[in-house]
């Protein structure tokens, strides 16, 4: 395979496509806390029946911060192969005082391309983008399903740092 073309989010245009490639490409077993608390997800199982609606948001929040893709906020990125789109990221770049650093929301590789060394070329690739501009620390979340995941971001410097629990609260009568 060719080296990926990796780029960061600087049309709005694009957003639509790259929220139809996240529909498309992620199944139950992405789905972690954060799923859950931005309303992606209704339970560790189940995608919302709105989630196209709240990507959408996330990407068109992400393309009102093109330009300087380490400025605080939402922010994406997308790796082609040839002129087919075959990965994106969704990040939050966030500074305070004593530190800056990364959340890695997303990363979603073509369901058909995985294990090809995709994920690898962009991870590695958005590493040395997030370092370059003083990052001290990259954040990312995994389902607790998604065994095969763990193993990738380990594989990749990735080290579990917390566990994660939750409590939903009774129905309401």
């Amino acid at each position: 395979m060719a080296p990926l073309r990796i780029e960061f989010l600087t049309d709005p245009a694009h957003m639509h496509d790259m929220s139809e490639f996240f529909i498309a490409n992620v199944s139950d077993e992405y789905i972690s806390h954060g799923e859950l608390m931005s309303g992606r997800a209704v339970d560790g199982q189940k995608w919302s029946p709105s989630l196209k609606k709240i990507i959408d948001l996330d990407f068109a929040m992400a393309a009102k911060n093109s330009g300087n893709q380490f400025t605080d906020g939402l922010h994406s990125a997308k790796a082609f192969n040839g002129d087919e789109l075959v990965a994106i990221v969704l990040y939050e770049f966030i500074t305070n005082d004593f530190t800056k650093y990364v959340i890695l929301h997303d990363l979603v590789v073509h369901r058909q391309k995985r294990r090809q060394g995709i994920g690898n070329e962009v991870l590695v690739w958005f590493k040395d983008q997030a370092i370059s501009a003083g990052v001290k620390r990259i954040f990312l979340e995994s389902g607790i399903n998604n065994h095969g995941a763990h193993i990738f971001f380990k594989n990749l410097g990735f080290n579990k740092c917390s566990s994660v629990m939750v409590c939903d609260s009774p129905a309401a009568p």
